[in-house]
């Protein structure tokens, strides 16, 4: 009985926890799903790819690059280069799951994604601190819901792709705009918007030269470098004045 009632409790703060993800996630499912049912792919292999991918920044650059005649391996390999952060994501929640059964965190690393996971984190943390408890069944709950949100989301909006059919040139549009709608959230700091004006420019000055694919990696690959390397150097100027006080 004690059981039910706690997985019922873990359920209703799943809920409460993955509502406000799964509500952003609905119009950006949509999208996705139909700017890739206007890039080529049926709804079946949207369908495996948000289940198998899960990951919207990919399925989005994946219909870039598929409506501008990219490579399969260029868009391979861009979908490896944008969801390798999850892996950084799900081995920092490792300490909290060691002793949950493997199949139990194997789910909880498939569906987790940059929301459910600061979600989670930030629960974990607290749980840590003395503040409430924190299972893998709550995790697991957060990122069940936001990825099931998702699939469907994308599931339908690949089906109303197939009823709309919105002219080439309208699509780049939307592509354009969904991106940009991506990044304004993400500029908080002055180094992410220096970060991302210069790749911007660079890969305006390397479009004539190389194809679309390799452009974006290339520049994916150089900006992230290069904020990794201000953002190294710039904790080391504070630990140096930190140590000078």
């Amino acid at each position: 009985m004690k059981k039910g009632r706690k997985q019922m409790t873990g359920y209703k703060e799943g809920i409460r926890e993955a509502l406000p993800i799964m509500v952003g996630y609905v119009p950006l499912g949509l999208a996705a799903g139909l700017l890739l049912k206007q890039a080529g792919l049926s709804v079946l292999q949207i369908g495996l790819m948000s289940m198998l991918v899960f990951g919207g920044s990919s399925q989005f650059a994946t219909a870039a690059l598929l409506m501008n005649e990219a490579s399969f391996m260029d868009i391979l390999l861009m979908i490896i280069l944008l969801n390798s952060r999850q892996m950084l994501f799900t081995s920092s929640l490792a300490k909290y799951l060691k002793e949950a059964p493997l199949f139990k965190t194997l789910l909880l690393c498939q569906c987790t994604t940059d929301e459910s996971y600061a979600m989670n984190m930030f629960q974990f943390e607290k749980a840590e601190k003395g503040e409430g408890q924190r299972s893998v069944d709550n995790g697991l709950w957060v990122a069940c819901l936001t990825y099931t949100t998702w699939c469907v989301s994308t599931i339908v909006g690949a089906l109303l792709g197939g009823i709309i059919a919105g002219p080439e040139a309208v699509m780049n549009y939307v592509l354009t705009a969904m991106f940009i709608g991506l990044l304004i959230p993400q500029l908080k700091t002055r180094l992410i918007v220096m970060i991302a004006g210069l790749s911007g420019l660079l890969a305006l000055a390397l479009a004539p030269f190389l194809p679309t694919g390799v452009n974006i990696m290339l520049c994916t690959l150089v900006s992230s470098y290069l904020g990794y390397w201000l953002e190294k150097r710039r904790m080391r100027h504070l630990r140096g004045k930190r140590r000078n006080l």
